[in-house]
This record gives structure tokens, sequence and C-alpha cells, in this order.
């Protein structure tokens, strides 16, 4: 156990019952397309996996999984909800892509950096769309955050 995560068995179908990152609720959600997201909305809060998550390597597991619950201390969700009316505007955009990059930065400050970068070295960039960043600009900004121990948005935003 690293940073209060209890692991999940690699290959692992099914969540342990009551299983939480940081007390945060974590559900298996088998029809999303996406490894782990965070749902919810006004103080109630939870990350959903698909079954692919549980075919990632332990280390990249938990950084996803902080890269979420980053989601949720920064409340990102909530900003989110409430800029909803205004979600087609360049700023709104402008706004997720540095949410994304803060959530990253979240699981590097847990000591995730490697794990993360990692991880998003297999994403391919037409993942990206107009609320999250291509991966090659994440994995460019952990690589910083890596070498200078600051995260670029600080030092570019």
């Amino acid at each position: 156990m690293r940073r209060g995560i209890r692991y999940v068995p690699q290959g692992m179908q099914e969540l342990p019952a009551g299983y939480s990152v940081l007390g945060i609720p974590v559900t298996l959600r088998r029809d999303s397309p996406h490894h782990a997201r965070t749902a919810g909305f006004f103080g109630m809060y939870w990350i959903e996996v698909n079954e692919h998550f549980f075919y990632l390597p332990f280390d990249e597991q938990h950084a996803i999984l902080l890269h979420e619950c980053g989601h949720v201390r920064l409340h990102h969700l909530l900003f989110r909800l409430l800029l909803l009316p205004l979600a087609w505007t360049n700023w709104v955009k402008t706004l997720c892509w540095k949410q994304e990059f803060d959530a990253d930065t979240f699981a590097c400050k847990q000591g995730y950096a490697r794990p993360m970068l990692q991880y998003l070295r297999r994403a391919r960039d037409d993942t990206a769309s107009e609320y999250h960043p291509p991966p090659s600009m994440r994995r460019k900004a952990i690589e910083f955050f890596m070498h200078n121990g600051v995260p670029l948005c600080e030092s570019s935003c």
C-alpha cells in the first residue's frame, strides 16, 4: 500500500465492496469508454472505472485514480456544472484543458508522475477533444514537472 491506496489486483473484474481512494468511492461501470472518469454533483462524487482499467499496471491504476481524485479535490466538476451554459465558449474549453493539467499535477505531487507518464505514452493524440488536451501535451507538462518540480501551468498560464 502506497500513499493510502489499497491495491486492486491486476486482471480483477470487480472492485472490493466499499472501495475508495482518498475517501472518494470507486465504482465499476462496464459500458464506459474511459478507463476512469469522475462523476457526481454538489458534493456527492465518485470515480467510475471500466473493465479495461484492471488490466493496467498497478502504478498506472493508482496514477489514474489520483488524477480523478484531483478533479474532485480541486472542485473541477462543480466549476464545469456551473459553467455548463457557457460550455461552447473558448474560455470554458481552455479552463477544461487547464483542469486536466491540474489533475495530472495532483497525481504527480502524490508521487505518481512516472506511472502517469507511462500511461499517457500509450495514449493516442486522436483521443483529444475540445475539452481534453492531447496526451502529447500532457506528457510534456508532466516531464516539465518531473525536471523542475513546478507545474508547467504555474510558469506559463
